[in-house]
């Protein structure tokens, strides 16, 4: 009788052992994939509206981030300390740094949604806002600050310099058209 429920209690224990194996590895499997798709950006879907949802996607995730950084982009202040922050010399660094952390594709697909919230906040600037941006762009210490992050910028390696591109075209963009309306 003691035999019995030894062996049923041995055998219990490995039927449990092993169902919680089975289980384990089952979940290990699908969360290492899940995380394998996530961060590789790969959609099961394709065509332009998946590219669509996914540009708005990482826009909104972008704007998120700006917003978790410098408060509510709702209000004017805040969005011209977003755009101000990609000519801070020390953010540019951080970035490059950050950049080394991931594939060129992601980096490439981080520029590209920075390029689209730059370009969507010249488009959408108000003319007190473009007067004062232009204000502080045109005075010593606006000077000083491209210079310094024209300079940061040279210096960081090459293939970064490339990845940005469309971030900084639109940056750039940004900048010539306030400093062409001339003084406020």
């Amino acid at each position: 009788m003691v035999k019995r429920i030894s062996n049923f209690i041995f055998w219990t224990s490995v039927l449990v052992v092993a169902f919680f194996g089975v289980e384990n590895w089952l979940w290990s499997r699908y969360l290492t994939q899940a995380f394998k798709t996530a961060e590789a950006g790969v959609s099961r879907r394709t065509g332009p509206r998946a590219e669509a949802e996914a540009r708005a996607q990482a826009d909104a995730g972008f704007a998120w981030w700006l917003a978790s950084q410098f408060g509510s982009l709702e209000v004017p202040a805040n969005r011209e300390k977003a755009l101000l922050s990609f000519l801070d010399r020390k953010r540019i660094k951080v970035y490059f740094l950050l950049s080394g952390a991931s594939s060129a594709q992601q980096n490439r697909r981080d520029a590209e949604t920075t390029a689209r919230w730059i370009a969507k906040y010249r488009a959408t600037m108000t003319p007190e806002e473009r007067a004062d941006l232009r204000a502080r762009l045109n005075s010593d210490a606006g000077r000083a600050m491209l210079q310094q992050a024209n300079a940061e910028f040279q210096s960081l390696d090459v293939s970064f310099r490339g990845g940005v591109t469309p971030a900084v075209a639109e940056l750039l963009t940004t900048v010539a058209e306030l400093q062409k309306e001339g003084p406020p």
